[in-house]
């Protein structure tokens, strides 16, 4: 029993000095507070690694195919036209486009404002993104598209 006692006692006053709560000792009955330990921190990697320089963005018009899940699947694709307008197909159909809708273009932050049509009722944002292959169009964390 004593050396639960003693362990319990251990216990409690290692958990003081962690968390910096005074305690009293039973022997003095003077009250103490632990010493803080100053620790530092190295940064594992200060330097961040960008998949896309979104300085160079801009809206580029045209075919862009459409990817969501993780992993991603292909939907379809949709196009952007310079009218202010896109259009949408779920299949590879050039003719047969099942979803239109308007889009608005804010060059000051490169994304993109869904006016109208599909991609507004999901609620689906339009950051664009230069990559090494083309230009990408990110919805959401598992929806974008992707043009050459």
């Amino acid at each position: 029993m004593q050396n639960c006692k003693n362990l319990l006692c251990f216990l409690v006053t290692v958990m003081c000095a962690f968390t910096g709560i005074a305690q009293t000792n039973r022997n003095t009955g003077k009250t103490t507070v632990p010493k803080t330990v100053q620790t530092t921190v190295t940064p594992v990697n200060t330097n961040t690694v960008t998949a896309a320089n979104t300085e160079t963005a801009e809206l580029h018009l045209g075919r862009y195919e459409l990817y969501s899940g993780i992993p991603s699947i292909y939907l379809g694709h949709f196009i952007l036209l310079a009218n202010g307008k896109y259009k949408v197909a779920f299949n590879t159909d050039e003719e047969n486009y099942d979803e239109r809708g308007a889009y608005v273009y804010h060059s000051d932050t490169n994304t993109i404002e869904w006016k109208a049509g599909m991609f507004r009722s999901n609620n689906w944002g339009g950051k664009i993104v230069k990559t090494e292959k083309g230009f990408r169009i990110q919805f959401n964390k598992a929806t974008y598209g992707d043009s050459k």
